[in-house]
């Protein structure tokens, strides 16, 4: 079943996000592997692709997981949340309606 993880950015938390990213996209990277992801990625503040200056208010994946406590899990898990750039992330099932 597809369940979408929305991380929240602590404030402040860019340098941060930039230290963890390696080890953040590793794990990502094993989903991928899997075929386990739909979409994953960043929620910026800023509207210009290019600009990181202004942070994110998080992080959005969507992906494959056999229930909500082994994304929970999952999310928990994930650098980003250990290591203090995520203040709090939801779990709530997806359903894809169109591509």
């Amino acid at each position: 079943m597809l369940f979408a993880i929305f991380g929240h950015d602590r404030n402040g938390a860019l340098a941060r996000r930039l230290e963890v990213r390696p080890q953040h996209l590793a794990r990502i990277d094993q989903l991928v592997e899997e075929n386990r992801i739909l979409i994953a990625g960043p929620l910026p503040k800023a509207t210009d692709e290019s600009s990181t200056e202004e942070g994110f208010h998080g992080s959005l994946i969507i992906g494959e997981f056999d229930s909500i406590e082994e994304a929970r899990r999952w999310a928990e898990g994930d650098p980003y949340f250990t290591e203090g750039v995520f203040e709090k992330v939801d779990v709530f099932p997806f359903r894809q309606v169109r591509p």
